[in-house]
C-alpha cells in the first residue's frame, strides 16, 4: 500500500515536469485555457492521492483483477481520441499552415507515451499477492490520467490554430 501511495505523490512534480517539457506552460501563456487540463491533471492526482491514503484496503485478487478493464476502457477512448486528433490535426494543418506544430506533436506523443508505453503494458503478477495488482493499478491510473489531460491540451493546440489559422486563410481566399 505504501508504495501506491508513493505512486500518487510522486506522480503530481513528475506532471509538472512532463507539462513543461512539452510546452504546456509556455503555450498557457497565449492561451488561458491550457491551464484548465494542467489543473483538471493536479485535481486528479491530488483526488487520487488523497483517496488512496483514506481508503488503501486491498481487495481479493478478483477484485483488484477487475478494477483493470475500468482502466482499460478510459485508455481505449483516450487512443480512440489521441487518433483523431492526430489525423483532424493532419488535415487541418495540411490545409492551412502545411506542416504540424511541433507543441502539438509533443502533446501528442507524450500522451501516446503514457497511454500505450505506461498504461497498456501487461505486467504479470503472482495471483497470491493482490497487493502487486493493487499497486499496478495506482501506477496504469496515473499514466492513463495523465495521457487524457494531454490529449487535451493538444485539442486546445489544435482548435486555437484552427481559430487563428484558419481564419487567415479563409480571409486570404475570399479577397
Amino acid at each position: 500500500m505504501q508504495i501506491a501511495n508513493v505512486i500518487d505523490f510522486v506522480a503530481l512534480p513528475i506532471w509538472v515536469l512532463i507539462w513543461w517539457a512539452v510546452g504546456g506552460f509556455k503555450r498557457a501563456q497565449s492561451n488561458k485555457m491550457m491551464l484548465i487540463p494542467f489543473g483538471l491533471g493536479i485535481l486528479y492526482l491530488v483526488g487520487n492521492a488523497i483517496l488512496g491514503v483514506s481508503f488503501s484496503e486491498i481487495g481479493e485478487v478478483a477484485y483488484e483483477e477487475s478494477r483493470f478493464a475500468f482502466i482499460d476502457r478510459r485508455t481505449d477512448v483516450g487512443l480512440s481520441a489521441a487518433t483523431g486528433a492526430l489525423v483532424v490535426a493532419t488535415i487541418v494543418y495540411g490545409l492551412t499552415i502545411k506542416t504540424l506544430p511541433i507543441i502539438f506533436l509533443k502533446f501528442i506523443i507524450a500522451a501516446y507515451i503514457a497511454l500505450i508505453g505506461l498504461s497498456a503494458p501487461i505486467l504479470w503478477i503472482p495471483i497470491e499477492v493482490p497487493e502487486m495488482f493493487f499497486v499496478l493499478r495506482h501506477f496504469q491510473t496515473v499514466a492513463m490520467n495523465s495521457g487524457l489531460f494531454l490529449i487535451v491540451g493538444a485539442v486546445i493546440i489544435l482548435l486555437d490554430d484552427l481559430m487563428k489559422y484558419g481564419k487567415e486563410h479563409i480571409a486570404s481566399k475570399d479577397l
